[in-house]
């Protein structure tokens, strides 16, 4: 994972190094297409479910982001507003603070 480059990578098997989230551009953009073609703004760190898919804390857009099987990423929690998050809030508008 580069935070600085806005990426999240991994290490095929064969040892070759690809994109699996992340253009190298921070922002925010991509929702609904291809990870790799989404703009992720300091992610901090991941985590997978058990079916697969992939949690990303994109630390500087205040939001969890979802990527599936397919790799079509989605905003997982988060407005991109900075904040606390109340309790009986959705996770959908739950307010992130550098997750």
């Amino acid at each position: 994972m580069g935070t600085n480059t806005h990426k999240v990578r991994k290490i095929t098997k064969d040892g070759k190094i690809v994109t699996v989230a992340g253009k190298g551009y921070s922002g925010f953009f991509g929702d609904g297409g291809l990870a790799t073609k989404a703009m992720l703004k300091n992610p901090a760190a991941i985590s997978f479910d058990s079916k697969g898919n992939l949690y990303i804390a994109d630390m500087g857009s205040n939001r969890i982001r979802k990527v599936d099987t397919q790799g079509i990423i989605t905003t997982f929690a988060g407005t991109g507003s900075f904040g606390w998050g109340r309790t009986g809030e959705t996770v959908e508008i739950y307010l992130q603070n550098f997750p």
